[in-house]
This record gives C-alpha cells, sequence and structure tokens, in this order.
C-alpha cells in the first residue's frame, strides 16, 4: 500500500499536467485558479500544512488558489460560524507567493476586511449570501 506521502505526490503530478493543459490552451493572460480543500475533517487525512507545500508545486501553473475545506465526510462541522475556513487560508498563504482566496462565511464588509487588513488572505469569495440576495454585493459597497 502507497503511503500517504507518495499519494500525494501524484496527485500533484495529476493535477501538474492537468494545470500544464490548461495553461498551454488558455495562455499566459487569462487567469486560472484551484480551488483547494484544505481539511477534510478525517482522521488522517489532508491538513492545511500539507496541502500548501503542495500547491507550492503547483502555483508556477497558477494565478491564484481559492481555499475550502471539506464537506466530504460526516465529521465536517455542523455550526459554521463567520470566517471559520479563514484560518485555512491563512496557514496556505505563509507557503504560497500567488494571491489566496477566503471563503466560508464571510457576511460582513468589516469582516471581510479585516482578513485583508491583516493580510490573512488577498481576496474574498462569497458565495451563499449572493445565492439568498441578489444585491448583497451592492448592499456590501454601499457600506463603505
Amino acid at each position: 500500500m502507497p503511503s500517504a506521502g507518495h499519494n500525494l505526490e501524484n496527485r500533484v503530478r495529476l493535477i501538474q499536467e492537468v494545470l500544464g493543459a490548461i495553461r498551454t490552451e488558455v495562455g499566459i493572460n487569462y487567469p486560472v485558479q484551484l480551488r483547494v480543500s484544505a481539511s477534510d475533517f478525517a482522521d488522517g487525512g489532508l491538513t492545511p500544512a500539507e496541502v500548501a507545500l503542495a500547491l507550492t508545486y503547483l502555483e508556477s501553473e497558477l494565478d491564484a488558489v481559492h481555499v475550502s475545506s471539506g464537506g466530504l465526510v460526516p465529521a465536517a462541522p455542523l455550526a459554521t460560524p463567520e470566517g471559520y475556513q479563514t484560518p485555512y487560508a491563512a496557514v496556505i498563504k505563509q507557503y504560497v507567493k500567488i494571491p489566496v482566496i477566503a471563503v466560508g462565511n464571510i457576511r460582513t464588509q468589516s469582516f471581510a476586511n479585516f482578513i485583508l487588513a491583516d493580510e490573512i488572505a488577498d481576496m474574498i469569495a462569497i458565495g451563499r449570501p449572493l445565492l439568498e440576495d441578489a444585491n448583497f454585493g451592492e448592499k456590501m459597497l454601499s457600506l463603505a
């Protein structure tokens, strides 16, 4: 049975090949980002540091990395406080030179500004609030 490290190396190699093919098709002027799960919430599963290390081998083909987590196993957290995934983005940001995108129940302008000001991440992704309210982005900007 292959070791976890060997399995991670194989995954990185496969992702490198896919990203290389994408970059060949779209060229250098088209932004390519990768969404990663920095934790799968499973015993013996991926850790944010392992994912960050893998990204150091992939970042030459990327313009940004979008950091998410889990949701694939029953151990995933049921309660999701504001910014619950931002610590994962902070870990990834320590390893890579490309922009890091934070996600995870970011619902207020003040919290989004905190993430950016404290350099936890370089960009913010907002999903569910936009599904719930198509004018959410405009409302956040009007608070500025």
